[in-house]
């Protein structure tokens, strides 16, 4: 086993290596040592990348925590090669286990979600705001998810999303924002004060693949094949806190 890093202050709860050695990506989860005592591991997916942790304080609505890596498309990882004689691991059934997993956890108690998730999103809309849409389907008698009425409530007062980004949404952007509007999370990167020109990576300049035309939501950027992946270079936003609408106004 892999011995973590000190952290002062800070207890390790679990360490999540990678199920093989030649690869980048595991996690660890640390929290304050006056929480070590209320924080246990409930769920763990080492090929995906996803260790979950609760947090659980008497009194306290329970806070379920997802430490995350999602590998690029480029990764090893991702794509099988003679020499590593390995199964890819599934970027869609990653995306599935942990949508899944929010399902499950946000029933039980809040959600948040930290970690690398090797996607660019910029600010394109991670919640979907139809709700004359939503009215429809209630009149129609489909039961409408939990969240959804809460992020009515909430929408007029959450802050705008910007993003420093000027990559393109790629596939991982997409899952992840299909994932929060499915969900009901929010991603806070851009929405919190003094984090609304924040790079989350910094590394040596490479080729940026620009934005296609027609704006940011366009059918040109949701539609056809993905560009040729690049490695994530210069600065760029691949790492996110996505957590549940209630704990959106809970960060200073």
């Amino acid at each position: 086993g892999q011995v973590p890093p000190a952290l002062p202050g800070f207890a390790c709860v679990s360490v999540l290596p990678r199920p093989r050695r030649d690869v980048q990506g595991g996690v660890a989860c640390y929290v304050k040592h006056h929480l070590a005592s209320y924080a246990r591991v409930v769920r763990a997916h080492d090929t995906h990348g996803i260790l979950w942790v609760c947090i659980s304080v008497p009194g306290l609505r329970p806070l379920f925590c997802a430490v995350c890596y999602i590998p690029p498309v480029t990764s090893p990882l991702v794509r099988a090669t003679p020499t590593t004689m390995q199964a890819p691991v599934s970027l869609e059934a990653s995306y599935e286990t942990l949508t899944a997993d929010i399902c499950y956890f946000g029933g039980r108690g809040d959600v948040l979600l930290m970690g690398d998730f090797n996607a660019h999103t910029r600010t394109d809309p991670d919640f979907d705001p139809d709700w004359e849409g939503w009215d429809a389907l209630q009149a129609a008698g489909v039961e409408t998810p939990a969240h959804v009425a809460m992020l009515r409530a909430m929408s007029a007062h959450l802050p705008y999303r910007q993003s420093p980004c000027q990559h393109a949404v790629d596939a991982n952007g997409r899952r992840v924002l299909g994932m929060c509007r499915e969900s009901g999370l929010l991603i806070l990167n851009g929405r919190l004060p003094g984090d609304h020109d924040r790079f989350t990576f910094v590394g040596p300049p490479k080729q940026v693949q620009p934005a296609p035309p027609g704006g940011e939501g366009s059918p040109a950027q949701q539609e056809g094949p993905d560009p040729p992946p690049a490695q994530h270079g210069g600065t760029t936003v691949v790492d996110y806190f996505i957590a549940s609408p209630c704990l959106a106004f809970t960060f200073d």
